[in-house]
């Protein structure tokens, strides 16, 4: 499967303007439907809002790698659900845990409704 690239946004703002109003910051929500599942790139400051505006909950499913810890395995799928009409934060990713080999976060949502809109944001140095 051939995940779908999610540009990541770098904050424009220091402390949480960034975050709380994502307008002002001049961040437009992605609605592209992705089929195949999304991926991002992942530095460990990358969070992943999730607007929801479809009639069904999505679930998203972050896809790990092999920790070298041995806590989790490619087999441990975290699944998190965001109902209908509401909003979901994702993050931050700790890299070793959850980067693919190219540095990226994979993730399937269960619904490709184009009512479903995403943005990633890299916060740099939060104040």
């Amino acid at each position: 499967m051939a995940f779908q690239n999610l540009d990541v946004v770098d904050a424009t703002k220091a402390g949480p303007a960034a975050l709380l109003n994502l307008a002002t910051a001049g961040v437009a929500w992605d609605d592209t439907t992705y089929t195949h599942g999304l991926e991002f790139a992942n530095d460990g400051k990358t969070f992943l809002f999730v607007y929801n505006g479809a009639a069904a909950l999505v679930t998203m499913q972050w896809i790990p790698v092999d920790d070298p810890d041995g806590r989790q395995s490619p087999d441990d799928i975290l699944d998190l659900d965001v109902l209908n009409v509401q909003q979901g934060l994702m993050g931050p990713y700790l890299p070793r845990i959850w980067n693919s080999a190219l540095g990226r976060i994979q993730v399937l949502p269960s619904n490709n409704d184009a009512l479903i809109k995403y943005v990633a944001i890299r916060i740099a140095n939060p104040t």
